[in-house]
């Protein structure tokens, strides 16, 4: 178990901490935490160790790979969950952290998201910006790279390591094409990875529209229902007239030939003529 002083020492070496954890530091220094706050530094500091347990040296070495066979920067470029993108950039030798590993989301350095670094060892230096799903993209990456490389083309129509698109069938059904297969030291040819995806793709697509009509058909059913409600009280009679609930009462003591007329919100009755 993490003691309060492991976890103090494991939060003052992030690089980059969330204001959350600064706050939390600064409460530890001036002797201010309270059981739930220290509980809660515990917390992040076992979730901070997680994330820099993550090794990702396949990745570093897949993009230095490629480096040694292209002149320009070699990255690759991923579709997280919610269409966001996911790029890992190798950094060049005029940075201030070379060979290193960018992740982010592609946009700019002024309105894009930096979501952290993997360093040539192959550990993470997350930034305030990390979520789950992009930790799960990069572990997936450095677990098998063809595979996700082939799930990305068939997904987008794309390949991920040069961002054209796979304009041939051989390439369409593995997912990438053979020049950068031959740069990333990927196999190509074999279109099981490809068909797998394909399948995977094509069951979520349809799982995605059954769930679609089943909302579509329960949000029709509720304003039908609310239709009716409405219909129904537009035509239900009042029942605050004292003659209406005499009427509900005793229906026999009026005939008939008894008639209502509304004048000023009141009803009067009348025989017809010659009673």
């Amino acid at each position: 178990m993490t003691t309060l002083a492991e976890a103090y020492k494991i939060l003052a070496a992030v690089h980059v901490p969330t204001y959350e954890v600064l706050d939390l530091l600064q409460d530890a220094r001036c002797r201010r935490l309270t059981p739930e706050s220290a509980a809660r530094l515990v917390e992040l500091a076992v979730e901070r160790a997680s994330i820099a347990a993550i090794q990702l040296l396949p990745v570093v070495e897949l993009l230095v790979k490629a480096q040694a066979a292209q002149k320009r920067a070699p990255k690759i470029t991923l579709q997280l969950a919610d269409g966001s993108k996911l790029v890992l950039k190798l950094v060049g030798e005029r940075s201030t952290k070379p060979g290193t590993v960018t992740v982010t989301d592609g946009g700019s350095f002024e309105s894009g998201t930096f979501y952290g670094r993997i360093y040539s060892n192959g550990t993470v230096e997350e930034s305030r910006s990390w979520t789950p799903e992009v930790e799960t993209a990069l572990r997936q990456l450095a677990a098998n790279p063809a595979v996700v490389a082939a799930q990305h083309g068939v997904a987008t129509g794309s390949c991920c390591f040069c961002c054209r698109p796979l304009s041939t069938k051989e390439s369409r059904s593995v997912g990438y094409g053979p020049d950068c297969a031959s740069k990333y030291g990927l196999p190509w040819g074999d279109t099981t990875v490809a068909d797998e995806a394909h399948a995977a793709a094509v069951e979520a697509q349809a799982a995605a529209i059954e769930t679609n009509l089943k909302a579509t058909f329960a949000a029709i059913a509720e304003k039908r229902k609310a239709a009716d409600a409405e219909h129904q009280a537009a035509w239900h009679p009042r029942n605050d007239d004292p003659l209406i609930d005499e009427l509900a009462v005793s229906p026999a003591r009026h005939s008939a030939n008894t008639t209502f007329e509304q004048s000023k919100g009141r009803y009067t009755g009348s025989r017809r003529a010659g009673d």
